[in-house]
């Protein structure tokens, strides 16, 4: 209002009419005006510009709890395929055991090209979802579905495969729910 004084005394020294100085008060009414525009959209951009912090970083935090869900839910796909891999390995150890000991033999002769065959899928399956290699039973899949190796033999790979599995599931980073995972069953 200082101003606006300061006007009303020149209008009245220097002789210009009032509609002169109430067109010079305007204009510094809408310069304030616009100053205070100015000083509004600042504000806006600068909370918008918050906002956009926060939300990236709400973003990446849900990025980095998916990462883990994923890798959690990727352990659980893996310990499940191992332990089927597992569950067909036994299967065909008593299967090559029963025809090695002559219990019913032609019968489970006959099983052991299937047996191999749903152990090469199950380790196919293992394989897809990343988990531990095992080339020799894999090997061993192959050979009892192409009817190479013999029973005894068969026993035998079966029994080194099983305790490579349990090793695995003790010792193998892959196999191993975390602390903190979000899943049933974590350790």
């Amino acid at each position: 209002m200082l101003t606006a004084a300061a006007a009303v005394v020149v209008h009245v020294t220097t002789g210009t009419d009032g509609w002169t100085v109430l067109a010079g008060v305007s204009a510094l009414l809408a310069a304030i005006g616009a100053l205070a525009t100015v000083f509004f959209a600042w504000r806006t951009v600068r909370k918008a510009d918050e906002t956009l912090t926060a939300m990236k970083q709400a973003h990446n935090e849900e990025m980095a709890e998916r990462r883990r869900a994923l890798g959690a839910e990727l352990s659980l796909h893996r310990i499940e395929q191992t332990q089927g891999v597992l569950e067909t390995t036994i299967e065909l150890r008593e299967l090559a055991w029963r025809v090695e000991s002559a219990r019913d033999p032609e019968a489970n002769r006959e099983r052991l090209p299937a047996v191999g065959a749903k152990l090469g899928a199950s380790l196919a399956g293992l394989a897809a979802v990343r988990g531990p290699a095992l080339e020799e039973l894999a090997q061993l899949a192959r050979e009892v579905e192409g009817q190479i190796r013999p029973p005894v033999q068969i026993v035998g790979g079966a029994d080194t495969a099983i305790k490579q599995i349990r090793e695995l599931f003790a010792n193998d980073a892959a196999l191993i729910l975390h602390e903190g995972d979000s899943s049933p069953g974590s350790r």
